[in-house]
């Protein structure tokens, strides 16, 4: 019997081909939406897949001998930043006590002139009491950056 013969077989094996056909297509589609998402990101993954790392290793001794290397290059300068730090916190010592001797000889004067007070020189007794205040402030600040630079030292050390 030929299919000329009996249309509905036909017709049947027809829409048979094209259920298959339709089936192929969406294949295709799906392998062609797949294809476009992994061909999207090529460049991202060419990058990763030349990205290597190089790892060289070496002995403890040439670590040890790039240590003391450093260690030489940097001492001097080290040494250079610890006497000029020692200068400073000396200079700071010693305008710290002129300021204190300073104090005391103005107290002294003031407790000296307290006694024949005139108008004019309690005047000058007030200008003495607010310098000394100004003077206490400054051996505070003083102080204040002699234990900074105490500190600094004894951290480098």
């Amino acid at each position: 019997m030929s299919n000329t013969a009996n249309p509905l077989a036909f017709y049947q094996s027809l829409y048979s081909c094209q259920v298959a056909a339709d089936s192929c297509v969406d294949e295709a589609d799906e392998a062609l939406r797949q294809l476009r998402d992994g061909l999207s990101d090529v460049a991202r993954f060419k990058q990763i897949s030349e990205f290597n790392r190089h790892f060289i290793l070496i002995s403890e001794s040439e670590v040890n001998n790039a240590k003391s290397s450093l260690a030489a290059d940097i001492e001097p300068q080290i040494r250079n930043l610890t006497t000029r730090a020692e200068t400073a916190l000396n200079n700071l010592l010693i305008r710290q006590d002129q300021l204190k001797h300073k104090a005391i000889r103005r107290q002294e004067l003031a407790y000296n002139a307290k006694s024949n007070l005139s108008p004019e020189d309690a005047g000058i007794l007030q200008k003495l009491s607010l310098q000394k205040e100004r003077y206490q402030v400054q051996i505070a600040d003083e102080e204040a950056q002699l234990r900074e630079l105490e500190e600094k030292l004894q951290n480098e050390f």
